[in-house]
């Protein structure tokens, strides 16, 4: 990854006051597949692309202050949030992702079931 990704991302998470080393990033693959981000995620998986959550188009975390990204050109960003689940997703929703039903997917894997009305936030 070239350097001045690395130095946009810092700027970033400077801008929003806090930690590169905060945001998990995907390697998108324009299919359905959801990582779900863990609290040993934080500080590894935002240098690299191989750094990234292997073949993943959504990522769901529960873990505070462990901020999820996706990345979108000619596809569609998500944002989605079930605050009673302390949950925050994010979907790169290609045409691929949007038909294989990758929301769906996001939304099943989020815990506990009964607090995980996942809503869109509203914004880009």
């Amino acid at each position: 990854m070239p350097d001045r990704v690395r130095q946009n991302r810092a700027r970033m998470s400077q801008a929003l006051g806090t930690e590169p080393g905060q945001w998990v990033y995907a390697r998108q693959v324009h299919q359905d597949r959801v990582a779900v981000v863990q609290a040993e995620d934080r500080h590894c998986r935002w240098q690299n692309l191989e750094d990234a959550y292997p073949d993943s188009d959504a990522l769901l975390s529960q873990i505070s202050g462990l901020g999820v990204v996706v990345l979108g050109a000619d596809c569609v960003p998500i944002l989605l949030y079930a605050p009673r689940a302390n949950a925050v997703a994010a979907v790169h929703a290609g045409w691929r992702g949007t038909v294989a039903q990758v929301l769906t997917r996001t939304s099943r894997n989020c815990k506990p079931k009964r607090a995980c009305k996942l809503k869109t936030s509203g914004r880009a």
